[in-house]
């Protein structure tokens, strides 16, 4: 079987766990309360949320471990309606 290598192949984590459905996004309200955003429980302009992606390219830590919050190689982009949202790490 052929594997193609590429840089990069962004993907959200999946609410439903099964890859299907809303994008897993938490609202950051504090660090003990990070709801997950819901249309009974969205974001408000200039909210801090947390979007879990995957494949956006090499990392700076070991693949086996926990990731932590470390800006990465690949240029993230974001964007809410016709804006481009601050991307924090």
């Amino acid at each position: 079987v052929q594997v193609e290598i590429v840089d990069n192949a962004p993907g959200l984590f999946a609410a439903s766990s099964g890859g299907y459905g809303p994008a897993v996004v938490q609202n950051f309200l504090s660090a003990a309360e990070r709801p997950v955003n819901t249309l009974d429980s969205a974001a408000v302009r200039g909210q801090v949320v947390t979007i879990y992606a995957t494949g956006l390219g090499r990392v700076p830590f070991p693949d086996n471990v926990a990731p932590t919050p470390t800006p990465i190689e690949a240029a993230v982009s974001v964007r809410v309606g016709e804006r481009d949202a601050t991307v924090l790490y």
